[in-house]
């Protein structure tokens, strides 16, 4: 870390915390009278720090904040898609699947497994259990047709289009006083945020 960027700033800085820290405790050790104090220190150094190295990432607690939210709206997320699972007769893991390849298209299954990020095993049984019903079905490749593709069946489209409709009729009106510009705010800032925890 010395070696790159703010590499220099930073064990500057770093050294000055130590300094003040020391001077907190009368220059010596901390002992459990200074313990406290020092530990306070300690944490406003390295907010002073992370904010000198990084003079535009968001503060600490706001991220925590950020965090807690996003927790949150998982929850809600993911009550949302229970709803929709009893509403459409079908198990979580099984309208997962089928909401990818309504969404993206015919994948390979390797590419679906990474999308929804489970096994090939556990996809493959889901994968049969849909073609069961005929919600899926395989398929070649256009551009090389040594690959296998799988995707969403015609019934399979008509009855994810029937659980988007009720979806969006149960949600809709929770968005009533949003203008359209305000909705369009919270879906790129939704999209950001997600790109955002995806990247490496």
């Amino acid at each position: 870390m010395a070696g790159g960027p703010g590499g220099g700033r930073m064990a500057r800085s770093a050294g000055r915390c130590r300094g003040v820290v020391r001077r907190r405790v009368g220059g010596r050790s901390p002992g459990r009278a200074g313990a406290a104090g020092a530990g306070r220190c300690k944490v406003t150094c390295v907010n002073q720090l992370y904010r000198k190295v990084l003079p535009m990432a968001p503060r600490r607690e706001t991220v925590v904040e950020l965090v807690d939210e996003m927790s949150l709206l998982i929850r809600a997320a993911r009550a949302m898609v229970q709803h929709s699972s009893v509403r459409l007769d079908m198990p979580v893991p099984l309208l997962g699947v089928l909401w990818a390849l309504y969404t993206h298209g015919a994948l390979r299954q390797n590419q679906l497994a990474e999308r929804l990020c489970i096994s090939e095993s556990a996809l493959s049984r889901q994968i049969a259990a849909l073609a069961a019903d005929g919600l899926v079905e395989r398929t070649r490749s256009e551009e090389d047709g040594r690959v296998s593709l799988v995707q969403i069946s015609d019934v399979g489209r008509e009855r994810m289009k029937v659980g988007l409709e009720h979806r969006v009729d149960d949600y809709a009106p929770k968005f009533a006083a949003w203008s359209d510009e305000q909705t369009r705010e919270a879906l790129d800032t939704v999209a950001r945020l997600r790109r955002a925890i995806a990247a490496e």
